[in-house]
């Protein structure tokens, strides 16, 4: 606890952006809601992509749409999982 003192000597208000991990404030929920969402539209049109290429498109090499959708996959996982 001391260390944490010496790297932050001042102390935080309650409405800052970076409050501290005990304090969660409105501002900082917003913000992390907006990244999620952002995050969740992209993957959905990355997998609108990756879909009319595997049935429109003739793809000889497999690899070319597995990698793309482990990416997407990964991607959810990270995003919900933090």
């Amino acid at each position: 606890m001391r260390a944490l003192r010496l790297t932050r000597p001042g102390r935080r208000d309650r409405h800052s952006l970076f409050a501290t991990a005990g304090q969660r404030t409105p501002r900082r929920r917003q913000l992390s809601l907006a990244l999620t969402a952002v995050v969740s539209i992209t993957n959905a049109i990355s997998l609108g992509l990756l879909s009319h290429l595997l049935f429109h498109k003739s793809i000889a090499n497999g690899r070319e749409l597995i990698v793309p959708g482990a990416l997407i996959w990964l991607t959810n996982i990270l995003i919900f999982a933090l």
